[in-house]
């Protein structure tokens, strides 16, 4: 038994000695096994003075021991730690980049949604581009054939001066037909101009403002003409029942012939220019079913901007003036009658006006106290009012303002005609 073991048993013998059921019979049985195992009691004390100093250097040991492996838990669980941390914001990235992913395939098939519908309408204004050319062809030849006869009969005429005025036949025949080339020259100009007509910048270029729009931008049925001439500006304004590709054909050579109209007279009214148009018309109407001259109505006005005067006539239709925040309208007619087309020929009554300066000269081929009904909602607002705020607001006009309000609101009444307003600032 080595020295480690005896001690131990001491110790048990010791413990039952002390607090064991038998006090005498433990401390006999320690002094026995002393004198037995480590001899006799006087080297009993440097034997256990070694003893214990060898079990304090282990129990030190052991301490030393537990310390270092509760040293290496606390490592081993502030890492599980971090690795658990790590792993949660891998785990939130892994997340983001799922999310952003699936965001960003949304966005994807979104533009390509939208690419494939302005795709879809950038094709459908091309079909519709290619029909206005073969309409326009069409028309175009019409109004040749038009100029044709008018050319004819002035020959016709000429012939006739030439039986009758023998003297002066000569000088005649070549003015008849000088005035027959300058037709033709004019039609040429307006077909090989029209492309790059734009009213808006020809309105802005004579007038202090302007304010122009079409609603629906293409395919408008309805007329504006717009030319200057010896200090006098022209508008006129035709208004018709026609829509699409054949409203917009009627407009482009309606203005044509407008401006023929105005450029080979050296001066010509508001009265005897809705005159010449409406035999215009009518000669049209001889050729064609699609063209009646009780679907259309004329107003045309001469402006005197330096001074701020306005002469106009119309077949029934007014025209209107903004200023002071109200609205005035004015109309015109036949003399002795109250016709509002063209399919009654006469006298066009002519007034004049006086405009203050900053107020707006207007003409539109719909009535400005028409209800407009909006298209979410029941909010109901007059055409007017909201033109009114157009032009009337700090600063030039704001065309946009009226376009969205077209956008967002349909007449109170559904009909199927276009719309065309136009005004002047003086």
């Amino acid at each position: 038994m080595n020295k480690r073991d005896q001690l131990l048993v001491l110790n048990i013998l010791d413990y039952l000695a002390i607090d064991g059921e038998n006090p005498a019979l433990g401390a006999q049985a320690t002094r026995q096994f002393r004198q037995l195992i480590i001899g006799p009691s006087e080297t009993l004390e440097p034997q256990l003075s070694v003893g214990q100093s060898e079990l304090a250097e282990e129990n030190q040991a052991l301490k030393a021991q537990v310390h270092q492996l509760e040293q290496q838990l606390k490592v081993v669980t502030q890492q599980s730690v971090n690795h658990q941390e790590a792993f949660e914001a891998q785990r939130d990235m892994v997340q983001m980049t799922v999310d952003y992913m699936s965001d960003l395939l949304a966005n994807t098939n979104g533009e390509k949604l939208r690419l494939e519908d302005y795709l879809g309408k950038i094709r459908r204004q091309d079909r519709i581009l290619q029909e206005q050319v073969e309409s326009y062809i069409q028309m175009f030849q019409m109004t040749i054939d038009y100029m044709d006869r008018q050319s004819k009969a002035m020959e016709e005429e000429v012939a006739t001066l030439r039986q009758s005025h023998q003297v002066a036949q000569n000088d005649e025949m070549a003015a008849l037909r000088n005035q027959v080339q300058l037709s033709r020259d004019a039609m040429s100009v307006a077909s090989a101009s029209q492309a790059h007509f734009n009213p808006l910048a020809k309105l802005k270029s004579m007038f202090a403002d302007a304010l122009y729009v079409a609603h629906p931008e293409f395919t408008n049925g309805n007329v504006f003409c717009v030319t200057e001439k010896l200090g006098i500006i022209y508008l006129a304004m035709v208004k018709t029942s026609y829509t699409g590709l054949h409203g917009e054909t009627f407009a482009l050579i309606s203005n044509f012939y407008l401006q023929n109209i105005i450029s080979n007279q050296k001066y010509i009214n508001s009265s005897r220019l809705i005159e010449k148009y409406s035999e215009f018309v009518a000669s049209m109407s001889e050729h064609t079913q699609a063209i009646s001259p009780a679907d259309i109505q004329v107003a045309v006005c001469l402006v005197d901007n330096q001074n701020c005067e306005v002469e106009f006539s119309t077949t029934g239709f007014p025209i209107y003036t903004l200023g002071n925040g109200a609205i005035s309208e004015y109309y015109g007619g036949l003399v002795g009658s109250g016709t509002t087309n063209l399919s009654q020929p006469g006298n066009y009554k002519v007034k004049k006006l006086h405009l203050r300066k900053g107020s707006y000269l207007v003409l539109s081929s719909e009535s400005l106290d028409a209800r407009y009904v909006a298209s979410q909602g029941n909010e109901v607002r007059e055409l007017g009012q909201v033109l009114l705020e157009a032009c009337m607001g700090p600063g030039n006009a704001q065309p946009a303002g009226l376009i969205d309000f077209l956008n967002q609101y349909q007449l109170e009444k559904l009909n199927s005609s276009d719309l065309l307003i136009t005004g002047v600032k003086f």
